[in-house]
């Protein structure tokens, strides 16, 4: 997680603690609630070397029109 500010490295953590299965959009709704579109953006782009899933959700997170 070297390179992310504190927010971005909260999200990871959240994410690793819910686990793959349980991020539903209750979830994403409250992760993208913690990040301005820009801050998504940029999570995005430093989620690219961590786990494929997790990426995958910082994916649907820097899309969320909610």
């Amino acid at each position: 997680m070297a390179g992310l500010d504190g927010k971005e490295a909260l999200v990871i953590q959240a994410l690793r603690h819910l686990g793959e299965k349980n991020v539903g959009k209750r979830e994403l709704e409250r992760l993208c609630s913690a990040l301005s579109p820009r801050e998504r953006r940029r999570f995005l782009k430093n989620t690219r070397f961590t786990l494929d899933w997790v990426h995958d959700v910082a994916k649907q997170i820097a899309e969320f029109r909610g």
